[in-house]
Formats: C-alpha cells, structure tokens, sequence
C-alpha cells in the first residue's frame, strides 16, 4: 500500500514517485548498502548536460567508511541543518565545475545542470535498491 503522508496534491496528474517525495527531517541511521549508493549516483550520471560535460562532482561522507569526510561536511551546515542531518548514514554536498573541460570558457548552464543531476539522483533515492539491501531507500516516501 502506497504511503499517503505528505503528499502533494496536483492540478494534473504526474508521475506517482514525483508526488510522494518527501525532504524529511528525520533520517535512520542505519548504514546505506554501498550498491544503493552506487545506483543514486549512477542515475545522477544520466541527466543531461550541456555539451555533455557533466559539471556536477559529488563529495560524499559516510558514518561508516569515510567519518573524517562525513564530519566535515555536517560541520559545513548550519546548526539548524546539523540537528536533524548528523543521524543520517551518507551526506553528500554537490559542486559546480563552472568552466567547459573543452575549452576552459565559463559554463552558464553549470549550476542548473547540477540541480538536474540531484533531482535525478533524490528520485532514484526514493526507490527501492537492489535485491537484498534492506528496503534499501535512501529517502522516505
């Protein structure tokens, strides 16, 4: 059964994922299976960019395997941001490449191609991991 909370209601009808999305406050702590990871990023990889550049780069910590990254990224917040984020297993912070790889002149459409890749990415994370991660989601529906 599908999970009513929080969500939205629209005009037109769109795709069921895209209305049960959620930006919880709250997270488990339990560990993300490495392959769950891996799939979230690799459906960043898919969105579209402009020449294909792919400006988006990803500094990721997690509790388990990357602590000293994963402390430096919760301290980067605000102390809101900190109280509700520190119990989450992985964070993640995504970054602009603002020149072309091709030519070194400025990429205007840098910072959009990344909230594309993201997006991407957070609807990926509302799915369902790979046969045998528990659960598996990275984000609540």
């Amino acid at each position: 059964m599908a999970d009513t909370t929080n969500v939205l209601v629209l005009e037109h009808p769109v795709l069921p994922v895209l209305t049960q999305r959620r930006s919880p406050r709250a997270y488990t702590s339990q560990p993300a299976p490495t392959e769950v990871l891996q799939q979230v990023f690799a459906a960043a990889s898919s969105a579209a960019s402009c020449f294909g550049e792919q400006p988006w780069r990803y500094l990721v910590g997690t509790r388990a395997s990357s602590p000293e990254a994963y402390e430096k990224i919760l301290a980067s917040m605000g102390e809101f941001n900190q109280v509700w984020a520190k119990s989450a297993p992985v964070l993640a912070v995504s970054i602009a490449k603002l020149h072309f790889s091709h030519d070194d002149n400025p990429n205007a459409w840098a910072r959009h191609d990344v909230g594309q890749a993201t997006a991407t990415l957070a609807i990926q994370a509302t799915e369902p991991g790979p046969a045998g991660a528990p659960d598996g989601r990275l984000l609540g529906r």
